[in-house]
């Protein structure tokens, strides 16, 4: 049986953001800097995204809207026959009379000129390529009047897409919508191309759908083996990473099975971002120009924050394949929830129905990507702590890096760092005369150089049993 779906709960047109959204989620992905994470996130780095297209497969996008200013190099709407006046070679710029496709670039590469820089997306400088499947009934309604595209729509958007990624830089692919036969084992027509689509070296990210708890599989294209699906977590409006839980909509894995010898291509989802009470941008429903934001929640939001992820890893190394990238954010993702089957071999170990291989982590994604690369830093050495004196005061000293630029001195409670104070652009290899409170202190040393950090060098700890205020 065809039933389409959109994954979109309710969009309300905001002329001002509320202080939550996109400016807690992109931060507590660790992709923009924050007094939580900082400097340890991908924009400290220096890397945004730049020059990395990112196709959008959606109802069009609404690039007049101050926020995607400069974004757009290249569009096709398949809606309408291809004629001189609707061409398919690229130069045509499809509208958005639905606001999903917008909210969805908002995500991806948004760029927070409406709101003074607070409302961004997690690469706001990749390009946009807006490719156009299906329009909405009537301007400025949502979900309820969208005609969703039959799958060979979805297929002739993907080998588009193929067609034309040389010449528009095409590395990701997004798409927030389900077509086609529901619980697919992957073996379907769409799924299918799919992989062709990775396998032609471009990355596909998908939302796993609102299905909840109760949905047991995935409808295509989220049921491919080649897709990187996305569930979504609530962050409560919080950029700390801990308080995070899964979203009650996020429908849960595994794929059905396709019979096949890979046993884990059914480790679907793969990994979850923020998806409550998103914040993004919404798009002009008259003739006006577009200026302001809506609000929503889905899965639909989720995808395109990892989508921006991808950019942020291909910007920081461009020779990364779709299967390196998948597997490194297996590999990086946060995991929560029980595992699965604990005695699989990891990351594989990690995966639970919820959650897939965990939250996903753009810093350390991005670390990943880099020391791939080859030329990443390597990790300082934090010597031994003296007794501290009667004040609580000591010196910190570590090993000097050939390439570093400065270093970050890590400061924690807490033996695993879940939060920490970070002393920054510390030019010298220590750290003198650090007077605490009683209590006991753990430290670790990153080097940063060449828009790259190091790993955290070894731990060491101190007990200050006198001392006074930091």
């Amino acid at each position: 049986m065809d039933r389409y779906a959109i994954f979109l709960i309710l969009s309300l047109l905001l002329l001002l953001p509320p202080a939550s959204a996109l400016d807690t989620a992109v931060p507590a992905v660790r992709a923009r800097g924050s007094q939580t994470y900082s400097p340890l996130s991908v924009w400290d780095m220096g890397f945004t995204g730049r020059g990395v297209g990112v196709a959008i497969i959606d109802g069009g996008v609404d690039d007049e809207h101050p926020d995607l200013k400069g974004r757009f190099v290249a569009g096709v709407d398949l809606t309408v026959p291809d004629t001189p006046l609707t061409p398919r070679d690229g130069s045509l710029n499809p509208d958005d009379n639905g606001g999903h496709g917008t909210f969805c670039a908002g995500c991806i590469m948004g760029n927070g000129n409406s709101s003074d820089g607070r409302i961004m997306g997690v690469a706001p400088e990749a390009t946009l390529i807006d490719v156009k499947v299906y329009r909405a009934l009537e301007a400025g309604r949502l979900a309820e009047n969208i005609v969703m595209p039959a799958p060979d729509r979805l297929i002739e958007a993907l080998q588009w897409i193929v067609d034309h990624k040389g010449k528009f830089n095409i590395r990701v692919v997004s798409i927030s919508l389900s077509v086609g036969v529901p619980n697919s084992n992957g073996t379907d027509r769409l799924s299918q191309v799919v992989n062709e689509v990775v396998g032609a070296g471009i990355v596909v990210v998908v939302a796993s759908g609102n299905e909840g708890p109760d949905n047991r599989g995935f409808n295509p294209p989220a049921a491919a083996d080649g897709a990187i699906v996305v569930g979504a977590v609530d962050d409560k409006g919080t950029v700390l990473r801990e308080d995070d839980t899964i979203a009650d909509f996020s429908s849960r894995g595994p794929r059905a099975s396709d019979g096949d010898a890979d046993p884990f291509d059914e480790f679907k989802p793969d990994c979850v971002a923020p998806g409550v009470e998103i914040t993004s941008l919404a798009n002009s429903f008259s003739s006006l120009p577009a200026a302001g934001y809506s609000t929503a929640s889905g899965t639909s939001f989720a995808a395109p924050m990892v989508a921006g992820i991808v950019a942020l890893m291909i910007e920081a190394n461009p020779s990364l394949t779709p299967q390196q990238v998948k597997e490194i954010l297996h590999m990086t993702a946060e995991p929560r929830g029980t595992p699965y089957d604990p005695d699989l071999p990891y990351p594989h170990n990690k995966w639970n129905p919820e959650y897939g291989y965990g939250i996903v982590d753009a810093y350390e994604a991005v670390r990943m990507a880099l020391a791939l690369r080859g030329d990443s830093l390597p990790a300082p050495h934090l010597n031994e702590i003296p007794s501290p004196d009667d004040d609580g005061n000591f010196t910190l000293t570590w090993s000097s890096v050939p390439g570093a630029e400065s270093y970050v001195l890590l400061e924690s409670d807490d033996p695993t760092f879940s939060h920490y104070t970070a002393h920054d652009h510390l030019t010298e290899t220590f750290y003198p005369d650090v007077g605490l409170s009683p209590g006991n202190y753990y430290f670790g040393v990153v080097a940063r150089g060449g828009g790259t950090f190091s790993n955290m060098s070894n731990t060491v700890s101190v007990v200050v049993t006198g001392g006074g205020e930091l």
